[in-house]
């Protein structure tokens, strides 16, 4: 059940992304947005390719190095992007700044009022298109980045590093 738990905190996480996509499109102009949406993407998706190739060597080395059994080791190796996780969810936010006009809280007590704004995300039927079109991509693209690796495994018997290597090549 633990490991249930923190295999959904992971992934849920990862829906920083879209967040992420918005942030970066509030503290550029338009001029430039398309090239900084583009940068903090691209880095998204070599993050799921470097964990692709990365992932498989950890495995190794801790089932290497400590003599652990596969079983075990898998489920050691994620906790590295746990941590990693939380480590950089703590730098953003006690280093990273809200908005391009400042910290959310003082804007907030001069007059900001987030239901106002909020109710303007709902009803934006641009914010409706954008979350189904995304979700359904992006669904895929988590459900290949998921079983790549293993599939190389099974279907070509690479070895896992290996695997990992070729999976990597696909984001």
């Amino acid at each position: 059940v633990g490991f249930i738990l923190a295999r959904f905190f992971i992934g849920f996480s990862l829906a920083t992304f879209v967040s992420c996509q918005y942030w970066m499109s509030s503290f550029f102009s338009g001029k430039v947005v398309g090239t900084a949406n583009g940068i903090t993407a691209g880095w998204g998706n070599l993050g799921g390719g470097a964990t692709q190739l990365l992932m498989p060597l950890v495995f190794d080395l801790i089932r290497d190095g400590i003599g652990v059994t596969d079983f075990t080791a898998w489920r050691i190796a994620f906790f590295l992007p746990g941590v990693m996780h939380i480590v950089v969810g703590l730098a953003v936010l006690l280093l990273g700044q809200d908005l391009p006009d400042g910290q959310y809280q003082a804007l907030k007590n001069g007059g900001t009022n987030f239901f106002k704004a909020f109710q303007n995300a709902v009803t934006n039927y641009r914010m409706w298109v954008f979350a189904i079109t995304y979700g359904y991509c992006f669904g895929v693209e988590l459900t290949v980045d998921t079983i790549i690796a293993q599939y190389f495994y099974d279907r070509f018997n690479l070895r896992l590093q290996k695997a990992g290597t070729v999976a990597s090549t696909f984001g």
